[in-house]
């Protein structure tokens, strides 16, 4: 948390630690909405914030390629805790309950969802994708 969340002036989150202090890194993270588009900007930068690198270029490089097809979310690729849509235009961090950091390199993009859905309700993902690409990817082509 130190090497990542204090260089990018995350103060207020929530992430669950192991009985030796390690944050259990696959999930359950809470941050807030600007904390949450740090990260995706964090991505656009290739790792880099105000000229440090806290991620490794390459894992950020991987972690926007399609890799794995996903079984849990028709339509999506999977590599490195990321989403990657079939297109390959736009890849995402999801969380509980519909929360979506959308990366979007090729228009230097960063979109941020917070929800409150339902376990199992398909519309944390429907709705936000069919968000992104009606509203706000044509408010960015126009």
């Amino acid at each position: 948390l130190e090497k990542l969340f204090m260089p990018l002036g995350i103060d207020e989150y929530y992430w669950p630690t192991n009985p030796q202090g390690y944050a259990r890194g696959g999930g359950g993270v809470r941050l807030t909405p600007r904390d949450m588009a740090k990260l995706g900007y964090l991505h656009l930068q290739n790792g880099k914030w105000e000229n440090k690198q806290l991620v490794s270029e390459e894992w950020i490089q991987e972690s926007g390629k399609r890799h794995i097809i996903s079984q849990h979310i028709p339509g999506f690729w999977y590599e490195y805790q990321f989403w990657v849509t079939e297109d390959g235009l736009m890849y995402t961090a999801l969380g509980y309950a519909g929360q979506w950091i959308m990366i979007v390199p090729e228009y230097e993009l960063v979109v941020v969802f917070t929800n409150n859905f339902n376990e199992g309700v398909e519309d944390q993902e429907s709705i936000p994708m069919r968000m992104f690409y009606e509203y706000i990817l044509n408010s960015v082509l126009d």
